[in-house]
């Protein structure tokens, strides 16, 4: 009885931290994955236009992702920069419904950008801080974001039919809303933890050498992901899809991320942190050599649950690294330096993206882009020193 008891209070909990993330990944999945495709069709901006707006509100990241890191250490209150964050990231979208010009556009969702980069791993950092005092299970509630990513393209083009589509940044702009609205209720961590010296605390991240390959492994494996999710409204366009089925590629990238992530943590006890990265790597390689020699739209689809495996296996885990690597009062340094390469990875890929596939005239070149950045993960490999004793005390 008490067992049963425990197990209602734990699954209540989680799903509590859970519908944050869900409305998160909502607000995030209603303009991500078709803001290429919106400016494309819609505004009709040119192609080095749209390389610029995607190139520069990933390069702002990487700006503002570690300021917004080493203000929340400083003030020891992941849940209110969170909260600001949220609030900012509705207004300035909700903005850009009614903008349609290419200097006005940029300069909206450069300042949204600004705004936006924080959100995942400021709630992370929150999860990873509740769960030493909580029995809660990270890997279920961050498949919520990936539920909500993978629903929201269905919900956008669903209401594209009946409004335009710019009715994506409304929906988007709800949702952060609501993912505020519930956080407004969850206690706030303050952490009892001296607080961060940028001179003293700093160097320190770049002298750790597992650290600096770890963001060399997700600059190259996280980058990749998001480059292609930008990238893949455009290809299915080009290769004869419609938007159902760019909503279904995008709801078979992200929703296999829930079982994956929800069963991560026991396989880390498992499998080597090496073999992980040699596995997604493999199953990549594979995804864009098919895709490469076959303009197919099926095999899209089919190939689509190899982004949410690859994702669902190798992001908690760098989670979990850093959080075991780093003193805690720099963790949220650590974690928004580690998603500010992620933004490094898809600023230079989409825009290598672009220069391929308007040199070539051919977008399946950009699947070789991505074959070759994969097989620098082997050599980064070989420099690492990480084994499976320390991968579990992470996890």
């Amino acid at each position: 009885m008490n067992s049963s008891t425990d197990h209602s209070t734990s699954l209540i909990l989680n799903m509590k931290y859970f519908f944050p993330y869900l409305f998160i990944g909502l607000g995030v999945g209603c303009y991500f994955p078709i803001l290429g495709f919106y400016l494309e069709y819609e505004l009709f901006f040119t192609g080095t236009q749209i390389g610029l707006i995607l190139a520069s509100t990933a390069l702002f990241q990487i700006v503002a992702m570690p300021v917004w890191g080493i203000l929340t250490d400083y003030i020891k209150s992941p849940k209110r920069t969170l909260s600001i964050s949220l609030v900012f990231c509705s207004l300035t979208i909700f903005v850009l419904m009614f903008v349609s010009s290419f200097i006005a556009f940029i300069s909206f969702i450069i300042l949204f950008t600004l705004f936006r980069a924080p959100i995942f791993y400021l709630y992370d950092e929150m999860i990873l801080s509740i769960s030493k005092i909580k029995v809660v299970n990270y890997g279920f509630i961050r498949a919520g974001g990936s539920i909500g990513f993978a629903v929201a393209a269905f919900i956008g083009f669903f209401f594209s039919k009946f409004f335009d589509y710019n009715i994506f940044f409304l929906l988007s702009a709800v949702f952060f809303i609501s993912a505020v609205t519930i956080i407004f209720f969850i206690r706030d961590v303050e952490y009892n933890k001296p607080r961060i010296h940028i001179k003293r605390d700093l160097p320190f991240l770049f002298t750790e050498r597992s650290f600096v390959l770890l963001c060399l492994l997700i600059f190259i494996t996280i980058g990749v992901l998001e480059t292609n999710m930008s990238l893949m409204g455009n290809y299915l366009k080009d290769f004869g899809g419609s938007d159902f089925q760019i909503a279904l590629a995008i709801f078979l990238s992200a929703s296999i991320e829930l079982p994956v992530l929800t069963y991560s943590k026991r396989l880390y006890q498992y499998i080597s942190f090496k073999k992980i990265v040699v596995i997604i790597t493999i199953l990549n390689i594979a995804k864009y050599l098919i895709l490469y020699f076959f303009d197919s739209v099926a095999l899209v689809l089919i190939l689509a649950p190899v982004h949410g495996i690859t994702y669902g296996l190798i992001y908690p885990l760098f989670i979990y690294m850093v959080e075991a690597m780093v003193p805690k009062k720099i963790l949220s340094t650590s974690l928004s330096l580690l998603n500010a390469f992620v933004a490094l990875g898809t600023t230079v890929f989409v825009y290598t993206s672009g220069v391929l596939e308007e040199f070539t005239k051919n977008i399946n070149t950009i699947f070789i882009l991505f074959i070759i950045l994969y097989v620098f993960n082997f050599i980064l490999l070989l420099a690492f020193r990480q084994n499976n004793k320390e991968i579990q005390k992470a996890t």
